[in-house]
């Protein structure tokens, strides 16, 4: 018979858990990211940064059953106080360790996470998105269709037509733009199958004669091409364009346009999306086009609409209109 010491010996074996350090509960969280969830490299490798960061910060050798909520606290300063980091970015880094140690809780590695009961919270400053106006569009739009002082070859002016104009009708992000195939696309309406996150699928459309113009013309410089590729957008060499890529050629033609702002593909995003909103699409359309999960996220862009509207009113003041005449 079983004595009660040996019971609780086994039962205190049952209850072991392995030990994990910080640095290889990383490797095995990234891996389960990849294989099991099936997340964009784009995300993988942010979730590498931000965990390469906690564990230089918190010792890759340290076992992650030893991280306490003081670690995270001290962390979250440490970003905030000495690395002089954005709230935005502390925050999405704090979030990313969260869901470290969920999935080490989920895996038994840890007994109980150490954001469990964390009364802890990153205000981030309210900041309407950055978009374009009218005229800054339409410099851009004119000055990549003209090729007016250019000095670069014709097939990668066509290409930054393409990427622009799709950007500006689709509100794509960066990442799903260059991750979209050549077999993505249907020619008969003009629309792209496009992976979001969460690997989740939509349909966006390249709407409009200026938008089926550059990809009529992009596509008949690509065909030229001896070694094309399976990726949609890619090089004169025939290399698929990298989200780099495009945030180089953007730069570029928004200085040769005259465009003083720094144009980026995610103000391109915004672009689209309060374009949409001012010609009186209905803002779950426009959830649906930039692939948000909550209309929550959408929402953000009404109030750039409303602060436009508000403008054009004031300077507007028809009562003074009214009275001086």
């Amino acid at each position: 018979m079983e004595s009660l010491a040996e019971h609780r010996g086994a039962a205190g074996q049952e209850r072991a858990r392995p030990t994990m350090t910080v640095r290889d509960g990383a490797t095995s969280f990234i891996d389960h990211c990849r294989v099991a969830k099936g997340l964009s490299v784009h995300t993988l490798r942010a979730y590498q940064a931000d965990l390469d960061d906690f564990g230089r910060f918190a010792g890759g050798q340290t076992q992650v059953s030893k991280v306490e909520r003081a670690a995270i606290r001290s962390f979250a300063r440490f970003l905030l106080d000495s690395r002089k980091l954005k709230e935005t970015t502390v925050k999405r880094r704090i979030a990313t360790v969260k869901v470290f140690f969920r999935w080490l809780e989920a895996e038994e590695l840890v007994r109980t996470s150490p954001f469990h009961r964390l009364g802890f919270c990153i205000r981030i400053p309210r900041q309407l998105p950055r978009a374009l106006d009218r005229v800054e569009i339409q410099s851009l739009l004119s000055h990549t269709r003209s090729g007016k002082g250019h000095r670069i070859p014709r097939y990668d002016a066509v290409l930054i037509d393409f990427i622009l104009v799709t950007f500006i009708v689709t509100g794509l992000r960066v990442g799903e733009l260059t991750a979209t195939r050549i077999g993505d696309l249907r020619l008969e309406d003009g629309s792209l199958l496009v992976r979001g996150k969460g690997n989740r699928e939509r349909r966006v459309y390249l709407s409009g004669e200026r938008a089926k113009s550059a990809l009529d013309i992009y596509l008949g410089v690509r065909r030229g091409r001896s070694t094309p590729g399976d990726a949609l957008l890619t090089t004169i060499q025939g290399q698929p364009v990298t989200d780099q890529g495009i945030r180089r050629r953007l730069r570029i033609i928004a200085e040769r346009a005259g465009v003083e702002r720094r144009v980026t593909p995610h103000m391109l995003r915004h672009t689209a999306a309060t374009q949409l909103l001012d010609a009186g699409v209905d803002i779950r359309f426009v959830q649906r086009l930039l692939g948000h999960r909550s209309i929550v996220t959408t929402q953000i862009y009404a109030e750039v609409h409303d602060a436009s509207l508000k403008a054009v009113v004031l300077k507007a003041d028809t009562l003074s209109r009214i009275a001086s005449h």
